[in-house]
């Protein structure tokens, strides 16, 4: 006497986590798109509309007045180079806000003559809760 086992329906099984995988990736890829294109519209708005408390002072080539924005908060926007050098890059799991701008580096994390003035990851933490909420979103 033997025991005998037979299992059915494997295949259809195996196809049907696939499609669950498939729907899932697409769902988590969607959030971190979501994420990425905020992160940046809202570093694009923080050097943009300030606000600024720092020095007053006289600019040349354009003449222009500036108020400059104080230590720990976002640059305020000059002449518009920072906010417009903003990129972002998505891929099928993964998002990139940047700035090919040299001195976005400076700004962020100052120098050892200025006290940083950050505006990229203040943006990130500023997000966080929205891509923790659409991952969750995602994977139910």
């Amino acid at each position: 006497m033997g025991l005998q086992v037979a299992i059915t329906g494997l295949t259809q099984f195996a196809a049907q986590m696939k499609r669950i995988d498939e729907r899932i990736d697409n769902k988590v890829s969607q959030a971190i798109a979501r994420t990425t294109l905020r992160i940046e519209t809202t570093a694009k708005r923080k050097i943009q509309r300030g606000p600024a408390s720092g020095e007053v002072y006289e600019l040349y080539n354009p003449r222009r007045t500036h108020q400059a924005s104080a230590p720990e908060q976002p640059p305020m926007s000059d002449t518009g180079r920072l906010a417009s050098s903003i990129e972002h890059f998505i891929g099928p799991k993964e998002g990139a806000v940047f700035t090919r701008v040299e001195y976005g580096r400076f700004l962020e994390y100052g120098t050892s003559n200025m006290q940083p003035r950050p505006w990229l990851f203040p943006s990130l933490e500023e997000n966080r809760r929205y891509f923790q909420e659409q991952m969750a979103e995602a994977l139910q």
